[in-house]
């Protein structure tokens, strides 16, 4: 069963990294330059599956583990208002420094892990989202 379990998540990891590429060279085909690369999505959608998903949902779309609520990062949530070193800093160091349940995963994941799972979520987020987020940021394209 355990096997069947690794197997499955490997398959969902691979097909997330897949899709995450696509539309990652789609947003830039069409002259949304964003911060990271194909391969970050890719990567990151990997990263996502394994650590992620379990709490906010396949599409980041949040959802309620138990007692708790995780939210959307989708898009749809308030993770579009926060910078980028703010969404590094919540998943290196969790939310229990702000009071949240976050788990935290500098002791489980590379920086360019933890980056490359903030790319897939933010592949999901809509062009006029990104902008928005690029202009409350000041953070331009690569």
């Amino acid at each position: 069963m355990r096997l069947l379990q690794s197997n499955v998540l490997l398959l969902l990891a691979g097909l997330i990294g897949i899709v995450g590429a696509a539309i990652a060279e789609e947003s830039r085909a069409t002259g949304d330059a964003r911060w990271y690369l194909a391969a970050d999505v890719e990567r990151g959608g990997e990263v996502y599956a394994a650590h992620c998903a379990v709490c906010h949902g396949v599409r980041a779309q949040g959802a309620v583990v138990g007692s708790l609520t995780a939210p959307p990062l989708n898009g749809g949530g308030h993770s579009a208002h926060h910078g980028l070193d703010y969404l590094v800093e919540q998943v290196t160091n969790g939310g229990a420094p702000k009071g949240g349940k976050m788990p935290a995963f500098a002791a489980v994941l590379a920086e360019s892990d933890r980056r490359a799972a903030i790319a897939w979520i933010q592949h999901l987020w809509p062009d006029a989202t990104y902008r928005d987020w690029q202009q409350m940021h000041s953070f331009g394209p690569h």
